[in-house]
């Protein structure tokens, strides 16, 4: 049997993972080296609450949690490619989107981006999509 952030896990990175366009992933606890001057994108699903979704004797449980996605581009080249990355993954996660897989639905609640950043060498965006998930 498997976790449900196992499964919550699986059902956001196959979403981002679909995105036409997308750089290299640097996936959660995945070994990745970067090439400086080479943009990539890294991901975190931060699990924030979990709630009974109805009252009474054994509720299905909510999920709540935010997957980050931080879009990352070689610095010193202005904000725009970081940029029209950044809104192409929040448009890809997009409000109301329901990722289906046999063992738990994920609901997209919201997606936005923070203020970039510069971290030498590269430059960062922010994306947190915020989301909920009902265990099947």
């Amino acid at each position: 049997m498997s976790s449900v952030y196992t499964e919550m896990r699986s059902a956001l990175q196959g979403r981002l993972n679909s995105l036409s366009g997308l750089p290299d992933v640097a996936w959660e606890n995945i070994v990745f080296k970067p090439t400086t001057g080479t943009p990539f994108v890294s991901t975190l699903v931060i699990p924030t609450k979990r709630s009974p979704a109805v009252a009474g004797a054994n509720p299905s449980q909510r999920y709540d949690g935010i997957f980050r996605v931080d879009v990352i581009y070689p610095e010193g080249n202005g904000p725009k490619d970081a940029d029209e990355m950044a809104d192409s993954i929040i448009e890809h996660m997009d409000a109301s989107i329901d990722i289906v897989t046999p063992g738990v639905t994920v609901r997209i609640d919201s997606a936005t981006r923070g203020q970039g950043v510069v971290d030498s060498p590269w430059y960062i965006i922010p994306v947190s999509i915020n989301f909920y998930a009902y265990k099947v």
